[in-house]
């Protein structure tokens, strides 16, 4: 692939470390990433990962974007080849300026994870070097670096069992220890399971939350969909406030800065918010409870196929490769909304791959 994508062109990777995930082809080449990229066996047509036995970079070349009719889009160089079938149904191909009208071979599902993550561990998804998390832990901490701490500050850690995540080995730390904030007595688990809620309520809120530093805040007109994030939150004895805003739209407060942040590390914040880099690695169940997070708070649903509604260009892009691994096939297009700030709003659909047609659109009159 050295010879075919521009270095910004993002690649779909598994790396034993972080399993599947997106990469730019030019930090795969300048790190010598040990990986295996998701592609066509050109034998079998099956897709399937394959080892990256070398990293070469190339002089700079013309670059074409090439845009199927479902909405996808791929920047390539000029003289990438684009894989196609010829009238014997054998693999062949075009080259990227000729591919125009084309039949272009995509993958209708994608590779599932090498071993599902079925827990988040949170002094992971924190990192060492944060100083605003602590951790407790009622049979000890283990070994714990002191040096930066003042001693009315440690003396007031060791009567609650307690450490700046800072300060402890990570290797150290118990698998029943509790993480909280500084300042904070709400606590939570050092594993959060990876279950259809969580997937669910993180789907609802790219949809449809937004956080600030000390709070998550939902809003929608369905009330079911506010008590079942609300269900998952007390699970874990979480301060909830209810409210209703002047056009009468009910509104749900997660009132807690470590939820807070665990949200935004897992799915990002503001304009931001996406599919979790490591929702890849989940099982399928709760990638279907995700997107349904997401079309509940975001889309709607016909009978013949669903709709996610967004103005973010990247949760349209990774909602399309979400559809692939689920086996739904998607259709992605982009309008301008007529507005006074005439915003950007891009529109994936998601079908049933077994009843899917292509052709049943009659474009807008203004376009004909």
């Amino acid at each position: 692939m050295h010879a075919s994508l521009p270095a910004d062109e993002e690649l779909f990777l598994w790396t034993a470390e972080d399993g599947f995930g997106f990469y730019e082809i030019g930090e795969v080449v300048a790190e010598e990433m040990d990986a295996r990229a998701v592609s066509f066996d050109p034998k079998s047509l099956r897709v399937r990962t394959h080892d990256v036995t070398d990293f070469i970079t190339n002089p700079v070349k013309r670059i074409y974007r090439v845009t199927l009719d479902s909405g996808r889009e791929v920047h390539v160089t000029k003289d990438h080849n684009i894989f196609t079938l010829d009238e014997w149904g054998e693999v062949t191909r075009v080259a990227s300026e000729d591919a125009i009208g084309e039949h272009v071979m995509v993958p209708g599902t994608l590779p599932g994870p090498r071993g599902e993550e079925t827990e988040i561990d949170l002094v992971d998804l924190f990192a060492e070097d944060d100083e605003e998390v602590v951790v407790y832990a009622a049979d000890g901490l283990g070994s714990v670096d002191w040096n930066d701490v003042a001693d009315g500050s440690q003396r007031h850690y060791e009567s609650r069992d307690s450490a700046p995540l800072s300060a402890v080995t990570s290797t150290a730390i118990p698998n029943d220890a509790e993480i909280a904030f500084k300042q904070s007595d709400t606590r939570i688990p050092r594993y959060l399971d990876v279950t259809s809620e969580l997937g669910w309520v993180l789907g609802f809120y790219v949809a449809e939350g937004y956080a600030r530093r000390n709070q998550l805040i939902f809003t929608n007109t369905n009330e079911q969909y506010l008590d079942r994030v609300a269900d998952w939150f007390n699970q874990y004895d979480t301060s909830l406030s209810w409210s209703e805003t002047p056009h009468g739209v009910s509104q749900l407060t997660v009132c807690s800065t470590l939820w807070s942040k665990v949200f935004r590390a897992l799915a990002g914040e503001g304009s931001t918010k996406n599919v979790p880099e490591r929702a890849w690695n989940w099982s399928d169940t709760v990638l279907e409870s995700f997107l349904g997070g997401l079309l509940d708070g975001d889309g709607h649903r016909r009978e013949e196929r669903a709709t996610l509604y967004t103005a973010n260009e990247e949760l349209a892009n990774r909602a399309t490769y979400l559809g692939s691994r689920l086996g739904y096939a998607t259709s992605t297009y982009y309008r301008e909304r007529d507005n006074e700030a005439n915003s950007d709003e891009w529109s994936v659909d998601f079908y049933d791959s077994s009843s899917y047609k292509r052709g049943q659109y009659v474009p807008n009159p203004s376009k004909l």
